[in-house]
């Protein structure tokens, strides 16, 4: 038996007629398109579309995280495009955002470290990161001992945002369960912002004077985020 050769003698020969392309207008802008079965839309019109719906796809995952909990409900509405970060903090800004490390975010309240955080996981879910996450960590240290399910869930998403590192009254144990915490997304290589009121050197020699008994657990600790960029917010 032999094969045809062509796709129109093929679909003949198997009871379906294809349909030839055709020049026709676009349903959307109007403009003169190649136009066949599944087509009726100029490229840059399709190209537009599917734009469209990947971002609604992520405005939609944005929006599952936030009443899943994983977000703050004010994360949705916090973005670079409505950000207006202070003078003296402009430059901390710019390297937050063309940098993949880790951050440690440092300096007085209400300074714009939180804020600037939130516009980064927001920026991160739009872009179609899987999963991301923000807990103070006194949401760690109070609940994780009694809830492992929690600590888990905090060592999945693909960014997560630890505020107020320093709003503890830390102990060897809760430092420890923080280390794994920390050692679990470093070893799987999932990104982890950090704020708090002091630098990274400060932090340690005060968990070392909290904790003498093992002062090597804090540089342990603060290992864990390495590679992490210190960035200091001033106002």
């Amino acid at each position: 038996m032999t094969t045809p050769s062509n796709p129109a003698s093929i679909g003949e020969t198997m009871g379906v007629r294809f349909s030839e392309p055709t020049r026709g207008p676009c349903l959307n802008c109007g403009a003169e398109t190649e136009q066949f079965a599944g087509k009726s839309y100029c490229d840059p019109c399709v190209a537009e579309r599917e734009e469209a719906q990947r971002a609604y796809a992520a405005e939609t995952r944005l929006l599952d995280l936030v009443s899943a909990g994983y977000l703050r409900c004010s994360t949705g509405q916090v973005r670079f495009s409505r950000a207006r970060p202070a003078g003296p903090n402009a430059e901390a800004w710019r390297r937050a955002r063309q940098t993949t490390d880790n951050l440690w975010l440092w300096g007085p309240p209400g300074v714009g470290k939180s804020y600037l955080c939130q516009c980064i996981l927001t920026d991160y879910v739009l872009r179609g990161g899987v999963c991301a996450a923000e807990t103070s960590v006194r949401s760690v240290v109070n609940i994780a001992p009694w809830a492992t399910q929690d600590l888990q869930r905090w060592m999945l998403p693909g960014l997560l945002l630890l505020d107020d590192v320093d709003k503890v009254a830390w102990t060897e144990a809760t430092l420890a369960m923080f280390w794994e915490l920390l050692d679990n997304r470093c070893a799987a290589r999932r990104r982890t912002l950090v704020t708090a009121n002091m630098k990274p050197s400060d932090f340690a020699q005060t968990l070392k004077e909290r904790i003498p008994q093992n002062r090597s657990l804090a540089d342990s600790t603060l290992d864990r985020l390495k590679p992490v960029q210190s960035l200091e917010f001033t106002g």
